[in-house]
């Protein structure tokens, strides 16, 4: 349950964040030197390591805003922040896919470029999103490194109700009991991780469920 409302929480913040970011930057941004800036960095982030994004959300969440350690609330916006940039690119891809054509042709008809990109661009793009962000999320509910600093490492023995309580994940519940000696967690660390394995490769299954239902072919 802790997995789950943090992928949640991760979800709800970076999907329509990235979305209207990569919006912004492949249909309404002019090409000048700040858009270039803002291209560079989204690449670079990309490729930033996890525990950086974990001290980030131990020295801003915690630290300044003061939000409840150990929760999934400050799991899934620290797991945000480390999947925006994934999904953005996919974003933008997917909306550089579309032809053209489709945005001349509804121009054309006498629709405004934000109906242009709201009703036929974004639709069209919408199904390559969704299997980047998908596959971001699968990334993002395998990561230790980030909960581990924002203090999700607490034996909890009572089941989460809400995001804003105390909670484990399950990464971080496999390095636990991994390193403890005892021979009786050999059995839940290989449970745990037959969760976690399922959970990725159900939502791999739905990324190419998704592209392979929507994706259109253009001659």
């Amino acid at each position: 349950m802790g997995s789950l409302f943090s992928i949640l929480v991760c979800l709800s913040i970076a999907f329509p964040v990235a979305l209207l970011a990569a919006v912004y930057l492949e249909e309404f941004a002019p090409k000048n030197r700040f858009t270039d800036f803002i291209e560079v960095n989204i690449n670079n982030l990309a490729a930033v390591p996890s525990i950086v994004f974990g001290l980030l959300g131990l020295g801003v969440l915690l630290a300044v805003f003061g939000l409840p350690r150990s929760t999934p609330l400050v799991g899934g916006i620290t797991l945000s922040l480390m999947t925006l940039p994934t999904i953005i690119i996919a974003a933008r891809a997917s909306l550089k896919a579309v032809p053209p054509s489709i945005r001349e042709a509804a121009l054309a008809m006498g629709a405004s470029r934000m109906q242009t990109t709201m009703h036929h661009t974004v639709p069209l793009a919408l199904p390559g999103t969704l299997s980047g962000t998908i596959i971001g999320l699968a990334q993002a509910l395998g990561e230790t490194a980030p909960l581990i600093l924002i203090g999700m490492v607490a034996f909890v023995n009572t089941i989460p109700g809400t995001p804003m309580d105390p909670a484990a994940s399950l990464p971080v519940q496999i390095y636990i009991w991994a390193e403890s000696a005892e021979r009786g967690f050999v059995e839940k660390v290989s449970a745990c991780i037959m969760v976690l394995l399922f959970f990725l490769i159900f939502m791999n299954l739905g990324a190419q469920l998704i592209r392979h239902k929507f994706e259109k072919k253009w001659n």
